[in-house]
């Protein structure tokens, strides 16, 4: 193979791959994965998600967040809302001697015409902690509680 072959070689190989690469990332994924990172990304504090959470419907662990971030005045003050949210999330759990590895079976819970129930059960209390996502095209998360309570 001649030098000029090797470079188009090279050229090729390298396009395949980032081709390969684009494709991952745009993959959807699948309800409990999408779940899986969305709570990650609470007990981090990443908001890398954060477009897959319906900020002015969640409610969360007996709170209506979206009741209160609906009634923020402008973009600016609820993008520091979203960004507080993520920082005391994390804190908090981490505070409370949470793990995100405590989280095990992650499942399918039900399938309902409003949304799909994402369960994860939580070994450190043994409760289960329900996620429920809402749409069909994007899905977005709508709610956060505990099994059997209204938090």
């Amino acid at each position: 193979m001649n030098k000029e072959n090797k470079q188009v070689f090279g050229i090729i190989l390298i396009s395949l791959a980032i081709i390969f690469i684009i494709f991952l990332r745009l993959k959807p994924k699948n309800d409990i994965e999408l779940c899986r990172d969305i709570f990650w990304g609470f007990v981090e504090g990443r908001q890398s998600l954060q477009n897959s959470i319906d900020w002015g419907h969640l409610k969360a662990l007996g709170l209506d967040v979206g009741a209160t971030y609906s009634k923020l005045p402008n973009p600016k003050e609820k993008e520091d809302y979203r960004r507080e949210f993520y920082k005391n999330f994390s804190v908090g759990f981490k505070r409370n001697s949470g793990t995100f590895q405590a989280f095990t079976n992650w499942r399918i819970y039900e399938k309902a015409a409003l949304g799909t129930i994402i369960a994860a059960d939580y070994k450190l209390k043994s409760k289960t902690v329900l996620f429920t996502l809402s749409g069909y095209e994007k899905k977005k998360l709508t709610y956060i509680k505990w099994e059997g309570t209204g938090e």
